[in-house]
């Protein structure tokens, strides 16, 4: 008996310790930018504008509308966009199938989307804990490459 209880004690331990430290679901905002160059990050720059992820139980919306200021009439250019969809995290990766979006997103998945299909399908590395989130974009052959990094709005 006494076996039992300590196996079960230890799959207990072990199996917490493999589970993140947070939970995805919630409202992240996107603060900074992680700089990788030869596959290790380098530098975090502050993101300017806004970038606001929801995730509930599989579904999730995106809101962006990044600063991006012509340097002749001294205006902001970007209108936003949005998309919205369904994702999938298994271990570090988060998979989205994205089905809606609006300015050049929608553009996008119009362009992208298998004619099968109403969605199109993109992946991330993720790192995650209670009060941060960091989504890989996918590095160049040398490694180079960012990550998108938000924190915890609730």
């Amino acid at each position: 008996m006494k076996n039992i209880y300590f196996l079960f004690c230890l799959f207990f331990i072990f199996s917490c310790s493999e589970q993140k430290n947070g939970d995805l679901e919630g409202s992240w905002i996107r603060t900074g930018t992680i700089n990788y160059l030869g596959g290790e990050p380098v530098d975090t720059i502050p993101f300017e504008g806004i970038f606001f992820e929801v995730y509930t139980k599989g579904s999730y919306s995106l809101l962006m509308n990044e600063i991006k200021i012509d340097p002749v009439t001294l205006e902001d250019t970007d209108n936003g966009s949005s998309e919205a969809g369904m994702y999938l995290l298994e271990d570090n990766m988060l998979k989205k199938k994205v089905y809606y979006g609006t300015g050049w997103i929608g553009e996008v998945i119009d362009k992208m989307r298998d004619p099968a299909k109403d969605f199109i399908e993109v992946e991330f590395e993720v790192d995650y804990g209670k009060n941060h989130l960091s989504k890989l974009i996918r590095l160049d052959s040398i490694g180079n490459g960012f990550a998108e990094y938000y924190t915890r709005v609730e």
